[in-house]
């Protein structure tokens, strides 16, 4: 929505629905045969589905890209969700992967509906921050488990961004699991400081330290010095 109240078309989102009503288009919205002119509003829509692809990578190139987690290690995928897949996802296709296991082992669980949790817009720039939880299975016994993501948007929806806020591929090279619970739960914007140089602060919770946990607040390399509320989960 805009300020206003009103829906509002973000062009480079996956989902959107026409003027005057009808299917919901699915794919970026400068694709739209009819122009963005043609589209009434959009949506990011969090669910497990075949076709709507939200949040997942709609290429081979972009699902196989290795990119810096932005903290010493690596990770798979040009999107959050790529994690819990075994390919890329093609908007409005009817012959995607719908599982996994993503390349750490990770499936999606039964549950449909992924859990958006906190929204920030930066009301000098409109660019979106959007924090999520996502259920998943790990890959020994079939036992539930929480990835976490935080992801940062412009105005018009393209990708700026994102992180997992742990390793997947650590500094060493070792491609891991997180085991404990991980939820993002708050996500606030440092005004004091020009657009392009201020900090996100992400409240972030999780219920154990035994194998790789979030990254401790006081270890972070994009802010050295920096320490969060609570820089290690107490524990061994």
């Amino acid at each position: 929505m805009d300020a206003n109240g009103e829906d509002e078309v973000v062009p480079h989102w996956r989902i959107h629905w026409p003027v005057g009503g009808g299917a919901e288009f699915r794919g970026d919205g400068t694709t739209y045969p009819g122009g963005v002119a043609g589209l009434d509003y959009s949506a990011i829509v969090l669910k497990r589905d075949a076709s709507r692809c939200d949040l997942r990578s709609p290429t081979a190139a972009e699902y196989n890209a290795w990119l810096p987690d932005g903290n010493g290690g690596m990770k798979k995928g040009t999107w959050p969700l790529d994690i819990l897949y075994n390919a890329q996802c093609l908007p409005g296709g009817s012959n995607n992967t719908t599982d996994g296991p993503g390349y750490t082992g990770y499936s999606g669980s039964a549950t449909f509906t992924h859990g958006p949790q906190s929204v920030c817009i930066d009301r000098r720039t409109n660019a979106m921050y959007i924090g999520f939880n996502t259920k998943s299975v790990l890959p020994n016994g079939g036992l539930p488990d929480f990835e976490p993501a935080v992801m940062a948007m412009d105005a018009d929806g393209a990708l700026l961004w994102w992180s997992r806020l742990y390793h997947e591929v650590n500094p060493a090279g070792d491609t891991l699991n997180s085991t404990p619970d991980q939820y993002i739960d708050a996500l606030a914007i440092d005004y004091s400081q020009p657009p392009n140089s201020g900090m996100l602060v992400v409240n972030a919770r999780c219920h154990g330290n035994n194998v790789e946990n979030f990254w401790e607040g006081n270890n972070i390399a994009a802010n050295p010095g920096a320490s969060g509320f609570q820089n290690q989960f107490s524990g061994t």
